[in-house]
């Protein structure tokens, strides 16, 4: 059987994970861990009762999602000190989800967004399962992590269609730098652009106002993820 070219070629894991498959987990503190559910948390006994209810069995459908659920989610932002509107809130299963509604909304087969190194692998795959190509920019192995903007100078490809930032950004726990926002958001105005920021891990960061970068005058989505939020599965 010949698959489509979208799906990747090469299977096999990678130097990490056969790393710790060498290991063995008993003898391996995981720090990558993604699945809270394995983290060992006390969740209250009461988290599910609120699907107990007859509200739970009601499906009224709506593009942006449940109306109740974005003004909930505007609330907390609130709380956090963000006032964001509901209707410009869309709610989505994962954010792999919202990233395949934004690289079907900007580009067409063969056009690029931009995604940094190192970075996290799913995004590649995301990008080509919707035929969309991710070329990457470096981060410099440096304290901070900064951006290395010879990198992004010498991407003139003219079907690149935006730019995937990671808020604080997964594997490095680096955040921008404001010089280095500041550089992207000239980059970004001066080629047209699109920013998404991908900020699951904003909860995590100490100080807000630094996990999130929205360039003013440049189209930008934000993607933050309630399980990441709440350390559910």
């Amino acid at each position: 059987m010949n698959f489509s070219r979208r799906t990747p070629d090469d299977l096999s894991p990678n130097p990490l994970t056969e790393a710790v498959e060498r290991l063995g987990a008993a003898s391996v503190i995981n720090l990558t861990e993604s699945n809270p559910t394995r983290c060992g948390f006390n969740y209250p006994s009461d988290l599910l009762r609120g699907l107990e209810g007859p509200g739970a069995l009601g499906y009224e459908p709506e593009p942006f999602g449940d109306r109740k659920a974005r003004e909930t989610l505007a609330r907390f932002l609130a709380a956090q000190g963000e006032a964001v509107d509901p209707d410009h809130i869309l709610l989505t299963a994962s954010t792999s989800e919202a990233y395949s509604y934004l690289f079907k909304l900007f580009a067409d087969p063969g056009d690029a967004f931009l995604v940094p190194t190192p970075g996290y692998p799913l995004l590649e795959h995301l990008a080509a399962l919707e035929g969309v190509r991710a070329l990457p920019y470096r981060l410099k192995a440096e304290p901070q992590w900064p951006l290395d903007f010879d990198s992004l100078s010498g991407l003139k490809d003219p079907r690149v269609k935006g730019l995937i930032t990671i808020q604080p950004h997964n594997p490095t726990g680096s955040l921008l730098s404001l010089p280095d926002q500041n550089r992207l958001e000239t980059l970004c105005r001066q080629n047209q652009w699109a920013v998404i920021s991908d900020e699951v891990f904003q909860d995590y960061v100490t100080d807000r106002s630094r996990g999130s970068w929205v360039p003013p005058g440049v189209l930008s989505f934000r993607l933050g993820g309630l399980s990441k939020s709440l350390a559910l599965p």
